[in-house]
């Protein structure tokens, strides 16, 4: 019997329709719809299922549902986490449903396969008060850092977003500042940026003109395993636990939740197909949450604090009383009772008066 493995890194560019069997090439037209990160997954998601049938002396195209689920249970005898055995199966429920569309199989062997259950991450992500203490630190770090820890923090980018923006996407459109990105599954953005960032940003730039805002000390472009280190050397200085750049993210849509902002606004700046996905982080609190920031026990305003009084009480401010950075850059008091800020749809988020504002 022959065995049937899938390419490490054949893209349509480089196919060859004599050098691949059909499994193969109904792998390639199910890979053909995705790109950047989606694709690397995908393609080594297909990969393990592909090298199990080979171990197994399987063709691929003539996997049966019970095929399937022994490699299901293969998966957790290796003790995989569910999320993680449930997204490989995923991928192969996806690519034994194209080829079923394709004509490639006479039924989709994949469409009645068990999936394990999985249960809501219980893990806490940083509240405001870490969030605050942890762009206070960035910017005692550097421009770089600080520049990487606001976009990531306050505007919510992606980490690959943020090494992938330059200064020729900075603009300005109906008074704000704004950045040119490309999202995930390659989509266009813009968006608006608060002013700390946009400030933070330019000291980060200088005055070039040109290449990447986000630069590794040897001048070339930041990429994700170095922003990586530098998120978890911020955290380890912050004196916060483990933190890693999604964490960032995550407490950017935890703290827009809290602060009353409506779901669809949230989604919206997230820039989240589902709102359910945008959900799911309103439980990384874990299984205790503090009352004070829960955006359901009233709805007075929060008083606020100036960059400038936080400054000058140094962390003694920070480790007095919980603070956090709204999405205009200022650093905030956690409030006694929750802000009533909503979100419009250019992304700008109302909020009273500051002190130091000079208005």
């Amino acid at each position: 019997m022959t065995t049937t493995y899938l390419p490490p890194n054949t893209t349509m560019e480089q196919f060859d329709a004599d050098a691949v069997d059909e499994a193969q090439l109904a792998a390639l037209s199910f890979l053909a719809r995705y790109s950047g990160r989606a694709l690397e997954a995908y393609r080594y998601d297909l990969r393990c299922f592909f090298q199990w049938a080979a171990d197994s002396g399987l063709e691929v195209l003539d996997a049966t549902r019970a095929h399937i689920e022994v490699y299901r249970c293969w998966l957790e005898d290796r003790g995989l986490a569910p999320s993680t055995v449930d997204r490989r199966l995923s991928t192969v429920c996806g690519f034994f449903r194209f080829a079923h569309i394709d004509g490639r199989t006479a039924s989709n062997p994949a469409q009645y396969v068990r999936r394990p259950r999985v249960h809501p991450s219980t893990a806490r992500g940083l509240d405001r008060s870490e969030l605050g203490v942890f762009l206070f630190t960035a910017e005692r770090y550097d421009r770089d850092h600080a520049a990487l820890a606001v976009l990531l923090g306050l505007n919510g980018l992606r980490v690959s977003e943020a090494c992938s923006t330059n200064v020729e996407d900075l603009g300005f459109e109906r008074g704000h500042r704004t950045l040119q990105i490309i999202g995930k599954g390659n989509k266009p953005a813009v968006i608006p940026l608060v002013p700390r960032t946009a400030r933070t940003i330019d000291l980060a730039i200088g005055d070039r003109h040109g290449g990447p805002i986000l630069r590794r000390r040897d001048g070339e472009r930041l990429d994700r395993r170095t922003a990586h280190r530098w998120v978890a050397s911020i955290g380890k200085r912050a004196g916060l636990d483990s933190v890693h750049p999604h964490m960032l993210r995550a407490a950017f849509i935890m703290a827009a939740l809290d602060a009353g902002v409506p779901l669809r606004d949230v989604q919206t700046a997230a820039r989240h197909a589902d709102p359910r996905t945008t959900t799911i982080y309103d439980r990384r609190y874990g299984a205790v949450r503090i009352p004070s920031m829960s955006s359901t026990a009233c709805s007075c305003a929060a008083r606020n604090v100036s960059n400038d009084s936080l400054e000058t009480s140094g962390q003694q401010a920070l480790n007095t009383r919980p603070v956090c950075a709204d999405t205009h850059g200022a650093v905030q008091t956690a409030p006694a009772c929750a802000h009533d800020q909503r979100l419009s749809t250019t992304g700008r988020l109302a909020r009273p008066r500051m002190i130091g504002d000079g208005r």
